[in-house]
């Protein structure tokens, strides 16, 4: 009898499995046209400024990776809905790029892009430059030896500007020297963040201190031609558009089928993208000899 009973469930699963391979073939996905797509970020002081726009691929389009780039539309920079400025493509670079005067572009200003194209379409998104931040700081330096590399971890702290701007994003990067048969090369090098987190929402904790610990390792099988000189550290204050596109990015996970759907944040009216903006400090540290 045990048997039978075992037979019985074995035979079961492998109908309810077999049901699984059924191929659903009566899906009806809407036809969807193509969108404008903008990536324009903005900064205070900048001289030049990049803009590249493109057209949206619908899932039931064509695939592969050939970007449809549009080289042809006119896109332009306003501040404060007057004192707008041209951009002009470049086909070495695929992007819109605008010669501005330095003063232009200015913390606490809002800024609106606009891009129209030959047949219709036009796009357009805001966004307002926040103030800069400049109390980064390092706190404390530890380094430990194994056989087979230092460790370094440094402690960096910054205090929140109460009011605004409420988003930061930490940039760490090694200074590397490199030396190759005497071909001597300084080269930045991203760091990993061990404690805390790249992007930072202030939320409810306005004005306080934030602290991320960042490392590098030295590896010593290189034999003596890689010395570490110290870190660089940039700080950016962000708009909310800035912050939410690239925290929606790094939860978008397009080739894990078990991730969750996450759509991707857009300010783009009309159409998708991003038109943000930033305000970078930068602090060196460098170690002693």
């Amino acid at each position: 009898m045990k048997t039978k009973i075992i037979f019985k469930v074995f035979v079961a699963g492998i109908f309810m499995f077999g049901s699984c391979e059924k191929i659903v073939d009566n899906v009806d996905i809407p036809d969807a046209k193509p969108k404008l797509v903008l990536y324009s970020y903005i900064n205070p002081g900048a001289d030049t400024i990049f803009a590249q726009v493109s057209l949206s691929r619908p899932i039931t389009g064509p695939g592969g990776y050939n970007e449809p780039y549009i080289s042809n539309a006119m896109v332009t920079i306003s501040r404060s809905g007057n004192t707008s400025h041209d951009f002009h493509f470049d086909p070495d670079f695929n992007r819109y790029f605008a010669v501005l005067e330095p003063s232009y572009l200015q913390s606490g200003s809002s800024y609106q892009i606009h891009v129209s194209t030959p047949d219709g379409k036009e796009i357009e998104s805001t966004c307002t430059l926040p103030m800069q931040n400049t109390s980064l700081r390092v706190t404390s330096v530890d380094k430990t030896e194994s056989e087979e590399e230092t460790r370094y971890r440094f402690r960096i702290e910054f205090d929140d500007i109460p009011g605004k701007p409420d988003y930061y994003r930490i940039i760490p990067k090694a200074i590397m020297q490199y030396d190759w048969d005497g071909n001597v090369q300084i080269m930045e090098e991203y760091s990993e963040i061990l404690y805390g987190s790249e992007y930072i929402d202030v939320k409810d904790r306005d004005g306080e201190t934030f602290v991320v610990e960042v490392g590098y390792s030295v590896w010593h099988y290189f034999g003596g031609a890689e010395k570490f000189l110290g870190m660089k550290v940039y700080l950016l204050a962000t708009d909310e558009h800035y912050f939410n596109f690239h925290t929606s990015l790094e939860r978008y996970v397009p080739d894990n089928p078990f991730s969750e759907p996450t759509n991707v944040y857009t300010n783009v009216n009309n159409g998708l993208g991003v038109f943000a903006g930033f305000n970078p400090f930068m602090m060196e540290y460098w170690l002693e000899d």
